[in-house]
């Protein structure tokens, strides 16, 4: 009979160690950053096939930093795009 419970003890103490071996803590200290600082996104380049990807990720930062208090946001003017769906300048 001791043995039983001792088999039983020792198989729940596993799992519950296995269980707990998966657990995930995600804990970050407080950013060094100023929310009330003057904050400046620069362009980014897109180096992949998606069309207008460097302009969702620019977007993407903008609405990241606005969630983290960031008020005073300059973007910095990239001029004509490179990556534009239609060839302006094609002739037909």
């Amino acid at each position: 009979m001791k043995n039983k419970w001792i088999g039983t003890l020792v198989m729940v103490l596993g799992i519950v160690l296995g269980l707990t071996a998966c657990a995930v803590l995600d804990t970050s200290g407080a950013s060094g950053a100023d929310p009330a600082a003057r904050w400046a996104l620069l362009p980014f380049a897109n180096h992949t096939e998606t069309p207008l990807a460097a302009n969702r990720a620019e977007a993407i930062t903008a609405a990241l930093l606005a969630a983290k208090g960031v008020a005073d946001l300059a973007r910095y003017p990239a001029g004509l795009s490179q990556e534009s769906l239609f060839d302006a300048g094609a002739e037909r």
